[in-house]
């Protein structure tokens, strides 16, 4: 993510559009990751969210 723009704005705008709620946020110092939290009841629909933003529209 350190060198690509716009990641982290795909991600939370993914989750917000699936209407998930985001509980925790954590970055590694390395820039390569996120860690989310969301409530179990929306893991799954998060997972597909975060899917088809970054896999299914290919932008």
């Amino acid at each position: 993510m350190r060198s690509t723009r716009g990641t982290a704005g795909r991600l939370f705008s993914a989750l917000a559009h699936a209407h998930i709620n985001v509980k925790m946020i954590d970055q590694g110092s390395s820039e390569l990751n996120i860690i989310i939290g969301v409530r179990n009841d929306d893991f799954e629909n998060a997972i597909r969210a975060i899917y088809q933003i970054f896999v299914d529209a290919q932008l």
